[in-house]
């Protein structure tokens, strides 16, 4: 089985530089070309199933590399970045500005509950248990499509190398539109391709 693992495109979060979370931002003119890039990509790759994050800015994604799987495409929560609460929209200076110390204190910057939202862990169970969910599936499903965010993608990957989730996000880059693959084989997870990102002129 393989997992394609794709970022969505570059988000109206993304320009303005804040917090998105679980805030819907649709995709930049900029990110539209990425998509439209990725399904030129993707083209001629079949996939059995094809998930995305509900967010706007991954659903709009999805639907731009899949127009003719528009309808199949499965939305889920799971799927999600991590949840910032009322930092979502924000940008760090408007955060720091807004909470002060209870922002600029923090021990823990993967920390987003005192704010209403949740720790990068909570994001990492529910993608590890997405990613567990579709090992049950093997070998009935050959090719899979992803559509999330750098958050999830970063879990996943750290999952499958056995690595910390915070130490693989301060060492690995993953553009807009980027595609990662990992593959399972009924005895454990490997990882195939990290990033690639040759169809965005990267």
């Amino acid at each position: 089985m393989e997992v394609y693992l794709i970022r969505h495109g570059e988000s109206e979060g993304n320009v303005l530089g804040v917090f998105q979370g679980w805030a819907d931002y649709p995709l930049s003119e900029r990110g539209r070309t990425q998509a439209l890039m990725a399904r030129e990509k993707l083209n001629g790759v079949r996939f059995d199933r094809i998930y995305a994050s509900d967010t706007a800015r991954a659903a709009e994604t999805a639907g731009l590399i899949f127009p003719e799987e528009k309808d199949n495409i499965l939305y889920t929560g799971k799927l999600r970045e991590t949840c910032c609460g009322s930092l979502d929209e924000l940008t760090p200076a408007q955060a720091e500005g807004r909470y002060g110390s209870l922002y600029t204190g923090r021990e823990d910057s993967w920390d987003f509950r005192p704010f209403g939202g949740e720790h990068a862990g909570d994001m990492e169970e529910r993608v590890v248990g997405f990613l567990k969910a579709l090992e049950s599936e093997y070998p009935a499903l050959e090719r899979i499509a992803v559509v999330t965010h750098f958050g999830p993608i970063a879990a996943m990957l750290a999952y499958v190398l056995d690595a910390g989730f915070q130490t693989l996000c301060s060492h690995i880059e993953l553009y807009n539109c980027s595609v990662s693959i990992i593959r399972y084989d009924g005895s454990g997870w490997r990882v195939a391709a990290v990033n690639i990102a040759d169809h965005l002129g990267l």
